[in-house]
């Protein structure tokens, strides 16, 4: 299974099999905002599509999981030790999800303008959002800061470097 690719029909019937719990929407890979989808080159938006379908895998991965630790538990007579694996297994692909957040962010980073890079930022939650939830706050915060920090180096004066200045 490692070493070959699984069939369209079979992946769909396994998907079909494994339906997001209703109590827990967070098993979906993480959408990129769509302020930021709509202004990303087209090459950038289908590299991320790929990389949502790796995440979508994960996210059944998991929902398998914890269907399984589930039957265990309620299987009488059977080892509830076994369960720790579950959930290790389910803390591993969950890390595994989120380097793949932080890695979508990274190969998105070059299609924003400098200035709001800092979105990319560690410091930027992710939510069911790839840029958090709050994006427009965070795009505000980053405008007023920027404005502010001009306002502080032109101070009143040209500070800038001129190396030929005041040369014939």
């Amino acid at each position: 299974m490692l070493k070959g690719k699984m069939t369209e029909e079979k992946l769909k019937a396994k998907y079909k099999k494994y339906p997001c719990p209703e109590n827990v929407g967070t098993l979906k890979p993480t959408r990129v905002n769509q302020l930021v989808w709509d202004k990303i080159r087209p090459a950038t938006r289908s590299r991320d599509l790929k990389l949502q379908r790796v995440q979508q895998l994960i996210m059944k991965g998991i929902i398998a999981l914890g269907k399984g630790a589930h039957l265990v538990l309620n299987f009488p007579g059977l080892d509830k030790g076994v369960v720790h694996e579950f959930f290790d297994a389910v803390a591993f692909m969950a890390q595994g999800s989120m380097e793949l957040n932080l890695t979508r962010r990274e190969l998105i980073k070059p299609d924003l303008s400098r200035d709001f890079q800092n979105l990319c930022s560690n410091a930027v939650p992710i939510s069911s959002e790839l840029f958090g939830d709050d994006i427009t706050k965070y795009v505000k915060d980053i405008t007023e800061s920027s404005k502010m920090s001009w306002k502080i180096v032109r101070g009143g004066s040209d500070n800038r470097y001129r190396p030929y200045r005041g040369r014939p």
